[in-house]
């Protein structure tokens, strides 16, 4: 899978940004990536306890790194 590169607003954007406010952003975007996994699960096994959704949610992320994303 190819990624499109980021627009150039957002490059200058980043390049503005220290390198602490970069891993924080970095940080902020996982946080959401995860939370929209999630969500996700949550809706294709309505019945599922969190533990499960958790569970689920760390094996799609693993075969996300797997997969180089």
């Amino acid at each position: 899978m190819k990624f499109n590169k980021l627009p150039q607003h957002r490059i200058e954007i980043y390049k503005k940004m220290t390198p602490e406010q970069r891993i924080d952003e970095a940080i902020k975007l996982g946080d959401i990536t995860y939370e929209i996994m999630k969500e996700g699960i949550r809706n294709q096994n309505p019945g599922a306890d969190e533990d499960t959704i958790q569970r689920l949610a760390v094996e799609r992320m693993n075969v996300c790194r797997k997969k180089g994303f």
